[in-house]
């Protein structure tokens, strides 16, 4: 089931550590001051609204290109255009007919005025060339007629109705087609050969390998920003960028490790806010396996390494209040969630029967398993940089090393773990992927294809059923709504991965000298915050830099 998240990164989240997140007093709001946040990365970030690969991208976008056409924060005063039904006495014409109404006097960043004209070009280069935000695709295909009326109305016929077209706009900036007008025949190639406008609250001014510079723009419609500036600093290493933190070089992170964010808590109570929020996007670990190297590539292999990985102790011991166990890519609460599929536990005695019934064995002198002179040992990639990771893949080699398998942590550096992927060089993989769950089929579509490598050449894991079902699927509702149910009958017993658990609390840590970064309030004398956009952040006079 569909479920439409219209609130961005200002969602709730109970926080249970004691001392963490403490409520500022009310002070008055200050024009003045730098924000300078802190990225731990060693991917490539681009400058495309309409290819947006993580939730970082999209909230950094938005410095630049305003919300869009809908906002998903629900509180937002900076709404540019609002999308309505045009009601319609044949029902037959209902839902296919849509009107945009643009406010007056607004500006892009270079001063040119925002027109229905510049509505109407985004539509088209979103039908022509389409998009995605994660797995959520952009697809505008049927756009059928699109009428300017005036210089502040767009009419919109759809080739079918759409009773949900609205929500489809969510979060999508309008471009300004003078700016941008090549793009029409250049398509994304744009993003890349211009410097990113558009009519958000910041405007970008400088951009290199590792530092990002925002000014505000002073035309802003919804108001003038708070703070004058805004850095975007990317460290290639999580350390360099705790460092960095600790030295009041960086104002701002997110963090993967609570043991982290809790060390920095005691060492920095006074200079750092330390909350929890939930994501707006899911995100799940899965251990991925290459089902073209032995010894993994045997099924009964993968099975009982999937009951020999303690994974509610994981999450106990790694990710305790900020996530749970994962068996697919949707949790237990989910309508599409096959439960009858995961009555199976951890249970090393299990695995260890399955794998002497396929011929492993002990030797005398050597702990590990083997088969015909080959050992059951490989190697199990992560982040080079996470000790979070680390953590992780370090306490999987524990759990299998107790039934005699040798999982070799191996460290890789981020930017590498795509490429590594895409062309096979790994026996298995520790793997984070983050997923708009509003968009079920396409993000079991783009898991099966790209993560899991169905559509690789040569493939890595592909099903019989599957494969032409998620064809048929895509220009067929019905069929689109079974897909993860059939995802989860036809893969629970190949076991091509092991989902190991949900991540869906971000660990945030923040200067105390920046007020308005969050919201909060009490119900049952429990604490909530929701993070608020970057244009509502101050600092009072008396703390500025």
């Amino acid at each position: 089931m569909i479920r439409w998240v219209l609130t961005s990164i200002a969602l709730v989240l109970t926080l249970t550590v004691g001392g963490w997140g403490q409520v500022q007093a009310p002070v008055e709001p200050a024009f003045g001051g730098k924000l300078t946040i802190g990225v731990y990365t060693g991917q490539s970030f681009n400058m495309n609204p309409f290819r947006i690969n993580s939730p970082f991208e999209q909230q950094i976008l938005h410095l630049i290109y305003g919300r869009g056409l809908i906002s998903s924060y629900k509180e937002a005063t900076g709404v540019a255009l609002r999308i309505e039904r045009v009601r319609e006495r044949d029902e037959t014409r209902q839902d296919r007919f849509w009107r945009i109404r643009i406010r007056q006097g607004i500006t892009f960043q270079n001063g040119t005025k925002l027109t229905n004209g510049d509505v109407g070009f985004t539509l088209l280069l979103l039908k022509k060339f389409g998009g995605a935000i994660l797995n959520r695709p952009l697809d505008f295909s049927d756009i059928g007629d699109i009428t300017l009326r005036g210089d502040s109305e767009v009419i919109i016929e759809l080739t079918a109705p759409d009773n949900a077209f609205d929500k489809r706009l969510i979060d999508l900036p309008v471009l300004s087609e003078s700016y941008y007008a090549e793009a029409l025949s250049d398509g994304h190639e744009v993003f890349f050969e211009k410097r990113a406008m558009g009519m958000g609250p910041y405007e970008l001014e400088r951009k290199s390998e590792f530092t990002w510079e925002f000014r505000y723009n002073s035309s802003y419609f919804a108001g003038r920003p708070y703070l004058d500036d805004v850095v975007v600093r990317f460290f290639q290493n999580e350390q360099s960028m705790i460092n960095a933190l600790a030295n009041e070089e960086v104002d701002f992170v997110q963090l993967d490790d609570r043991e982290t964010a809790e060390s920095l808590h005691n060492l920095m109570d006074d200079k750092l806010a330390f909350f929890k929020m939930p994501r707006r996007f899911q995100k799940v670990y899965v251990l991925l396996f290459n089902l073209r190297k032995k010894p993994l590539s045997s099924v009964a292999v993968r099975r009982a390494l999937s009951m020999a990985v303690d994974r509610t102790g994981l999450v106990r011991k790694h990710a305790t209040e900020i996530g749970q166990v994962a068996n697919t890519l949707v949790g237990p609460s989910d309508d599409q969630y096959q439960k009858e599929l995961y009555e199976s536990t951890y249970n090393p005695l299990a695995s260890l029967d399955i794998l002497e019934q396929n011929g492993w064995r002990s030797a005398s002198d050597v702990r590990i398993l083997s088969k015909l002179g080959q050992q059951l040992s490989f190697q199990v990639f992560f982040n080079r940089f996470s000790k979070f990771e680390e953590k992780i893949v370090r306490s999987i080699k524990t759990n299998l090393a107790e039934i005699g398998v040798d999982a070799r942590p191996t460290p890789l550096p981020i930017n590498q773990q795509q490429r590594v992927l895409e062309r096979g060089d790994y026996s298995a993989m520790l793997y984070a992927y983050e997923y708009d769950i509003n968009y079920p089929f396409q993000a079991y579509a783009n898991f099966y294809s790209d993560i899991l490598g169905a559509d690789r050449n040569p493939p890595n894991y592909q099903h019989t059923y599957l494969s032409p079902l998620f064809e048929w699927a895509r220009d067929d509702r019905a069929r689109r709504e079974k897909i993860p149910e059939r995802f989860q009958v036809f893969t629970q017993p190949d076991v091509p991965a092991l989902f190991l658990f949900f991540d869906e609390q971000i660990l945030v840590g923040v200067s105390r000298r920046f007020y308005g970064n969050r919201e909060t309030f009490k119900q049952d004398k429990l604490d909530y915050y929701r993070l608020t956009p970057i244009e509502f952040w101050y600092v009072p006079k008396g703390l500025q830099r």
